[in-house]
């Protein structure tokens, strides 16, 4: 138990570090190439953070436990809107064009929408893997082919001018390197430490996947977007968390569907996509309702709230599954 919590605590180091590093390496590509923020979120930030949840979700496939990968993209998914979201909108309101943010929210629910496809039938099959990791690959080119040469227009942030200057481009890719592995080594620490005391409670694979697992492969998103809120580069965060969204929807289902395909659990359909897609909807009515700010305090609190009800329902649900 001691080894555990020290594990534990080690991930919390590496990861408050590393989190520094790969979000000031990361404002500074974006300056380099002439990318937005934003942008640099979505696409680099926001799928090299998913790095856990698709490791994890391979391993889990090869092992034949399936379940675990489905629980784990989609519990991160509601952790992104409702923890990370909630927690960075607290620490600063987003203030981002809601202009900006339209076309990245919209792919994410057409991401959703081909979840919600491949899982409908209670199967998932190899088929349905192929489905979502070619729409993956899609939206990934169309992102760098296509998004840089309408977004450069916007102006760079102060702080993306400040992460520039005295930085090579050498420097800037070894410090982002670096501080994606600090943030992912930090990650497996804390994950490791906790997933062996959740099996010591005693809770199934699936709610494994969808609490801590799902919590634990989430805290490089709330590592980078938290310190991007520090920095006060609102794009950037909300950049990671969308981009991160749209990689566990389909990337993180699809590729363990491909290597195990296996049925589906009724309480996914039940329960758990349908709050996914819920806070989803959320989050959405908070961005386009309220014009340039997208995420105020209170509504963080809100996220934070749905959070914290999620995780109380999956405790009962497993205690009662214990019970019976």
């Amino acid at each position: 138990m001691f080894l555990q919590m020290l594990f534990i605590a080690a991930g919390l180091v590496l990861l408050a570090g590393g989190a520094n590093l790969f979000v000031n390496a990361a404002l500074g590509l974006s300056m380099r190439f002439g990318v937005p923020p934003l942008l640099v979120g979505v696409v680099l930030v926001g799928f090299a953070t998913s790095a856990p949840e698709l490791i994890t979700g391979v391993l889990a496939a090869l092992d034949g436990r399936t379940s675990i990968a489905v629980g784990n993209a989609l519990g991160s998914n509601i952790t992104n809107l409702s923890l990370v979201l909630g927690a960075t909108a607290l620490l600063l309101p987003f203030n981002v064009s809601v202009r900006a943010v339209r076309r990245e929210y919209c792919i994410g629910l057409l991401a959703i929408l081909l979840a919600l496809a491949a899982l409908w039938n209670g199967l998932l099959s190899r088929w349905d893997g192929l489905l979502l990791c070619g729409a993956l690959l899609l939206i990934l080119s169309a992102s760098v082919l296509i998004r840089p040469g309408a977004a450069a227009a916007e102006p760079p942030e102060p702080a993306v001018r400040r992460a520039r200057r005295g930085m090579s481009l050498p420097r800037l890719l070894v410090l982002f390197c670096l501080g994606l592995l600090l943030l992912l080594g930090g990650a497996q620490l804390l994950l490791s430490g906790a997933v062996k005391l959740a099996h010591w409670a005693g809770l199934s694979d699936l709610v494994i996947g969808l609490t801590v697992i799902a919590v634990g492969t989430s805290l490089p998103e709330l590592a980078a977007s938290l310190a991007s809120a520090f920095k006060r580069e609102t794009a950037l965060s909300i950049g990671t968390i969308l981009g991160s969204n749209t990689f566990n929807a389909l990337g993180c289902i699809g590729l363990p569907a491909l290597l195990h395909p296996t049925a589906v659990e009724s309480a996914v359909l039940m329960r758990d996509f349908p709050i996914m897609a819920a806070l989803t909807l959320l989050v959405g009515v908070f961005t386009f309702a309220l014009g340039r700010t997208l995420i105020s305090r209170v509504e963080g609190t809100v996220l934070l709230l749905c959070f914290l009800g999620y995780q109380g329902l999956l405790l009962l649900s497993a205690l009662g599954a214990t019970a019976s």
